[in-house]
């Protein structure tokens, strides 16, 4: 249930092939064979700054801590992707299109974050950029 809150949260308007490759990033961090990011999904997901949907401030916050929080038809339909994403990517039932990605960022007026540079850039699926660091 996590793993969908946080995709409803980084890329609920996303179409389903960047809502994988989020996923797969968070996946691959759990599975991550030092456990740099934590050994469970809510320990990677909940890691301070990691996964900005999840700050305190953030606009998207209400979204994580209640998907149903809204009444817009489009929000309800976005909630239930991120769901079946969630599930078919934990089972592994989706292949990892990232490349074995653990970090990404999205299009936006600020450029890319300051890890970027020292990343390898892997591939990217609709707004975002996928980097293995």
């Amino acid at each position: 249930m996590i793993l969908a809150r946080a995709l409803f949260g980084e890329a609920r308007s996303a179409l389903n092939a960047a809502k994988t490759a989020v996923a797969w990033v968070i996946r691959n961090r759990v599975e991550h064979p030092r456990h740099r990011w934590g050994k469970t999904y809510h320990d990677v997901i909940l890691q301070k700054e990691h996964f900005s949907a999840f700050n305190q401030s953030d606009p998207n916050r209400p979204f994580v801590e209640n998907p149903f929080h809204t009444e817009n038809e489009i929000d309800k339909k976005a909630w239930l992707s991120c769901y079946e994403v969630a599930n078919l990517v934990i089972k592994g039932e989706d292949p990892d299109p990232t490349g074995g990605a653990n970090h990404y960022y999205s299009d936006s007026r600020y450029g890319p974050p300051f890890w970027a540079t020292k990343a390898t850039f892997k591939v990217k699926i609709g707004p975002f950029y996928f980097h293995e660091l």
